[in-house]
């Protein structure tokens, strides 16, 4: 992935999975200061702890509890769809990945 440059901004993308092409999330750093956004992600790697680690400020999508997913209404396929690798992280898995980036070793 390359990094580009957004006035002072380094702007660095990072490849996450997600049923969509090239999806990519964002790790923007300003001097000694950085952030991140990473939205629709199907879940998570050690490549993207490690873009995650360090930050001063992080957007992390999740959008959704498995059991009320699981009894809601929303057609088989779709429920699929969003539990998948290429859908999007539960609220529980979003626990576990920042639980993983904030843990000191």
């Amino acid at each position: 992935m390359w990094i580009f440059f957004l006035g002072d901004l380094e702007v660095k993308p990072f490849s996450i999975d997600h049923d969509a092409a090239n999806p990519v999330a964002y790790r923007i750093q300003h001097e000694h200061k950085s952030v991140a956004v990473a939205t629709d992600m199907g879940h998570y790697n050690q490549y993207i702890i490690e873009h995650l680690q360090g930050l001063d400020a992080l957007l992390l999508e999740s959008n959704h509890d498995v059991n009320m997913l699981q009894a809601g209404p929303y057609p088989y396929y779709l429920k699929r769809r969003i539990l998948g690798d290429h859908g999007h992280l539960s609220m529980k898995m979003q626990d576990v990945c920042c639980a993983a980036f904030f843990t000191k070793t």
